[in-house]
Order: structure tokens, then C-alpha cells, then sequence
């Protein structure tokens, strides 16, 4: 499955396109435990999720566990990049109170991501 959203990650590449169809596929790898996989998800995310669409109410449980997963500082800074990018006002809602521990991380990566996914949070 990863092998076919890599490919699905280089036609996002073309400037039209509806990829809607691989959402669920997509959530599914943000599950896993692999970081090539959340990477890759993180990467499609944005290119397959209409907010409308009811697996969007899936996004706020797996971003929030992946931003809680403190010891991978590698997976709370992609699930902050999406997050970025895809932040609405009711996820804002749901996650604002997840960032704010985040401020104060050991690992400086994590805290300028944070830094910079606030102003589309508050």
C-alpha cells in the first residue's frame, strides 16, 4: 500500500487531479507505526482530504496522538507541519491544548514547529 501511495505522492505532482478517493488509504498509514509511512501520509494528507468528507473526523485523534508521542520528535514535527497546513477552526479547537506542552520541549525542532503551526491554531 505504501508503494502506491509513493506513486500517487508523484501524480500529486501534476497541477490537476482528484486523488479524494485515496483518503481513507492515507489515514490508514497515519496509524502506522512506521515513520516512513506517517511521513509519506503527512505528505499526502493536504492532496486527498476534503474537509467535508467524514473522515476528516478522523484527523484530530491521530494528530493528537502523534503530537503526544513526545519521543519521536521526528513524527510530532510532521503531524505539526500538517497541521499547519490543514488546520480549521474546530480542529483548532480540539488541539489548541496540545501544543501548549509542546512549547516547552528538549527538542528544539519540535518547539520552532510549534511556534510556527500556533498562529493558525489561536
Amino acid at each position: 500500500m505504501a508503494a502506491a501511495l509513493n506513486l500517487l505522492f508523484l501524480l500529486g505532482e501534476a497541477p490537476s487531479g482528484d486523488y479524494h478517493w485515496a483518503a481513507f488509504n492515507v489515514i490508514e498509514l497515519l496509524g502506522s507505526p512506521r515513520i516512513e509511512h506517517k511521513r509519506l501520509a503527512y505528505v499526502l494528507l493536504p492532496l486527498v482530504l476534503k474537509q467535508e468528507q467524514p473522515l476528516a473526523s478522523l484527523l484530530p485523534n491521530l494528530i493528537r496522538r502523534d503530537l503526544r508521542g513526545m519521543s519521536e520528535p521526528m513524527t510530532v514535527s510532521l503531524a505539526l507541519g500538517c497541521l499547519a497546513r490543514l488546520c480549521t477552526e474546530e480542529i483548532g479547537t480540539l488541539l489548541a491544548k496540545e501544543l501548549l506542552p509542546l512549547y516547552t520541549s528538549s527538542q528544539s525542532l519540535v518547539r520552532r514547529k510549534a511556534c510556527l503551526a500556533s498562529p493558525r491554531l489561536f
